[in-house]
Order: structure tokens, then sequence, then C-alpha cells
């Protein structure tokens, strides 16, 4: 059996035209609106008369230009408690004369004030009036005219309006408590329970409503969301805990493959380690022996010797490559000794040892102020002579080199910046220059082992900070070393 529902729409019809009801009865007994009317139509016509007596008394005094005479007149309104001030103006809207009583209305110089559509509550309005002779326009009056009679209706108006007001109050209070039940009761449940449902956060709540209105089939139908929004909490609670146990497993695979990869890490610079450390010995013994050779030979042509230079070249390029990679192997290993480094002075003591090579090419050194900064002063120091080492050698074409050497500080950094004009390299490759056995240039243009930028850029790491290059093709390249602030 299907319910037979009343709208809430219809209850609060009901509700309203009984109020509308009780409304009209006591707006026809107020007469509220009807008296303002009359008392606003009363001060027209007494405004337009008013007016119109003196534009006739204006009339000959206007005629002569006589503005002492015109002021006489219209200070007869002086005994007329209605009007304020009177104004007299000519056909142009030029004052000719005034009389205020209210020191406090501004009477315009020049153009004529309309008040006539102002609030009810506004202190005056304005009547203007022609003053015509023989078809002639002589002039404008303007009246301001006090509403002090329509604020007195009102007020007596409100007087009677507020008594009636608590009547009805005290019968639309019976009313409402009469059918609060019926409509408010419900709502306030439903209410009440999307609060604690809320604060709670426990959704086995269900409201109960027994109405046979739109009310009631809300509550149904919040009930049915709420329970829909159990199931899929449920189901969200459980789709969670799938992603904790998975996101635990991955973390646990990580965990291991970071274990695995420092472990490989370990095992290679050991390997690097062991294996540089032992194929030095073989060169060695390669070119002592390739130099105990060449001694021996009775007779040595121009071929013999240069295969002879070959050997003792590539013994040499390797012992560096090997001397490379031990001190590549030593940075991953060498624990760190940190304290304040006066980075200028290591920086002018290296260039100070490169002089002897450099004395004969030209190169201006351009040092700038350089604060302290917090590291390890052996890998500091290894770090900036390759990187130094490398622009007096990418230089070593140009006639006259320039290398800058100097500093951006920032409230958390301080960067070291080394600016050249040498080769410089296509900015396009910037992200190799800092690999093992990377290089830009033929060993055939500058010789290295490709170790030196692998080396600075572990070492900067290492004291957390960073490393990055600029560079344009026979410009010059700028290297930058990003160092941390020592935390007070």
């Amino acid at each position: 059996m299907t319910k037979h529902i009343v709208s809430i729409k219809t209850k609060l019809r009901r509700l309203m035209l009984l109020l509308v009801a009780i409304e009209l009865v006591i707006s026809l007994s107020l007469h509220l609106i009807t008296d303002i009317g009359k008392v606003q139509n009363r001060l027209q016509s007494q405004s337009i008369l008013y007016a119109e007596l003196l534009s006739e008394y204006c009339i000959a005094p206007m005629t002569f230009n006589d503005s002492a005479a015109v002021y006489d007149i219209i200070k007869k309104v002086e005994v007329i408690p209605k009007l304020l001030a009177v104004a007299v103006y000519t056909n142009t809207e030029e004052l000719i004369t005034l009389y205020s009583k209210d020191s406090l209305i501004v009477i315009p110089r020049k153009g004529i004030e309309n008040t006539n559509n102002s609030g009810i509550f506004s202190k005056y309005f304005t009547k203007t009036q022609t003053i015509v002779y023989n078809n002639i326009q002589l002039g404008i009056i303007c009246l301001y005219v006090s509403k002090q009679e329509i604020k007195e209706s009102i007020i007596n108006d409100i007087r009677w309006s507020f008594f009636v007001s608590i009547i009805i109050a005290i019968v639309g209070i019976i009313l409402i408590e009469i059918f609060q039940r019926k409509i408010s009761n419900p709502i306030i449940d439903l209410l009440e329970t999307i609060k604690t449902i809320s604060s709670t956060k426990n959704f086995n709540i269900r409201t109960q409503s027994n109405t046979n209105d739109e009310i009631g089939v809300l509550a149904e139908k919040f009930n049915e969301f709420i329970e829909q929004i159990q199931k899929k909490q449920a189901a969200e609670i459980i789709a969670k805990q799938e992603i904790e146990n998975l996101n635990k497993e991955l973390e646990e695979r990580v965990k291991q493959r970071t274990l695995q990869l420092e472990q490989s890490n370990k095992d290679l610079e050991s390997f690097a380690y062991s294996v540089s450390h032992d194929l030095r010995a073989p060169i060695r013994h390669i070119d002592g022996f390739t130099k105990m050779l060449e001694s021996k030979l009775p007779e040595k042509n121009e071929q013999i010797q240069h295969y002879i230079d070959k050997i003792h070249e590539s013994s040499k390029n390797m012992q560096n490559l090997i001397s490379d990679l031990l001190s590549y192997s030593r940075i991953g290993r060498q624990e760190l000794q940190m304290d304040m480094i006066h980075i200028q002075s290591v920086i002018e003591e290296i260039i100070e040892t490169y002089q002897q090579d450099t004395q004969d090419r030209s190169i201006e050194w351009i040092i700038h102020n350089i604060p302290k900064i917090y590291g390890d002063i052996r890998l500091i120091r290894l770090a900036f002579e390759n990187l130094i080492s490398n622009a007096i050698k990418y230089t070593s074409k140009k006639e006259h080199a320039i290398i800058e050497i100097g500093c951006n500080i920032t409230p958390e950094t301080i960067e070291i910046f080394i600016q050249d004009n040498g080769v410089g390299f296509d900015q396009t490759f910037a992200d190799k220059l800092f690999g093992v056995f990377q290089r830009l240039h033929s060993d055939k243009d500058f010789q290295g082992t490709g170790i030196g930028l692998a080396n600075v850029k572990r070492i900067i790491q290492r004291h957390g900070g960073s490393v990055r290059a600029e560079g344009k093709e026979n410009e010059g390249a700028t290297f930058y070393v990003t160092f941390p602030k020592k935390k007070k």
C-alpha cells in the first residue's frame, strides 16, 4: 500500500495563506500607506499654492530687477512653518536672492536643486514655479518644503503598528508551535543525525522519520546514501590496506636493491683500486725494460726510435690513467675530515705550482675575494687542481689567456666559478663532462684521461654540493661549484 504524500510546499502554502490573511486585515486597519499618501498630496497642493502666490507677488520687483524688494516678499514665508527656505533665480538659473530658516540647507548659487523624487525620510523637497508676466518669463522661484508632517504621520503609524505587530507575533508563535511538530521536528532530527555522523564519522547511524511528505522521502534517501558511503568506506579501507602492504613490500625491495647497489659500488671501487694498483707494477716493468732494451741496442734507426718513443708515451699515459683511477677509487673510500678552509689561499697556492710550466705563456689571472668554505682540504684541493689545470690546458691555444675565479653568495650557498676564454665546448653535451672516461675533445688536441672532472663531481657531491658547466665552442667555458654554507 502506497503512502499518500502531502508535499511540504502544500503545508507551507497553507501556513503562508493564513499569515497573509492576517496581515491583510492588519494592513487595512493601519492605513499606513494611505496616510502617508494623503499627507504627501496635501503638502504638494499647499506647496503649489505657496509657489503660485509668491510668484505673483514677485512679478513687480522682478520687472524692475529689484532684488531687495524680492527678498522682502520671500521673507514673509517666515510665518509659514512648512516653508524652510525660498530662492529666486533668473531664467538662466542664476541665484538672485534667497531666504532660509535652516542654516543647514545648502542652496546652490547656480542651477536649481530638484529633490521631488527624494526619499520619504529626507528633510525637505523642492517645488519650483516660473514667474511670468504677459507671457514673458521673468525668473524662477524655488521653495524648500519641510517633510515634518510626513515624518510625524509615519511615527504615529509606527507606534500603532508596533502594538499590532505584538499581536501578530503572538498569533504567529502560536501558529508556528502548532505546525512545528509536523514540519520542523523531522528536519531538525535529520540535521542532528547529519551533525552526529559528521563529528563521529560513525556511518552506522540512521535517521528516523515517519512523515509522509518530502522530508520522509529525503530521510529514506539520506539513509540509502549513508549506506553507500559505508560500503565505499569499507572498500577504501581494504584498498588502503592493500596499498600499504604494497608500499611496504616496495620499500623492502628498494632497500634490498639499494644495499645491493651499494655493495656493487663498493665491489667495483675495490676492483678498480685493486686492478689499478696491480697494473702499476707491470706498466713500470714495461717502461723499465723498454729503457734497458733501448740502451742495449747497438744501432737504432728512426723507425726503431719511433716505436720505442711510442712505448714510453703509452706507458706514461697508462700510468696517468691508473693514477687517476686510484684517485677516483680513494675519493669514495676516504673518510672526510671537515674543517673551515681558506679556499682563496688554496687557489693561489695551486696557481703558484703552475707558474713554472706556464712562464712562457701569456695568462691573465683575475682572482676575486672568496670566503671560507667548510670541507676536507685534501679533496677540495684535488678538485680545484683539476678545474684550474683544465682552464690552463684548454686555453693553451690562445695567445692571451684570461682565467677568472670568483664567487656568488646566497643566504644558503657559496658558488665558486672558474671562467676561461679557451676552446669551450658544445653546451648540448655538457652532461657528459662529468662522466668517467667522457671527453669532448680528442686526445690529439688535448691530452687527458677523462677522469678529472668525474673526480671533481664526486668530491663536491660528497660535500653536499653540486657542480655544473656552461660553455660555447671557441668562446670559453665556466665551471660552477656550489657549496652549502655551514650552519651555525
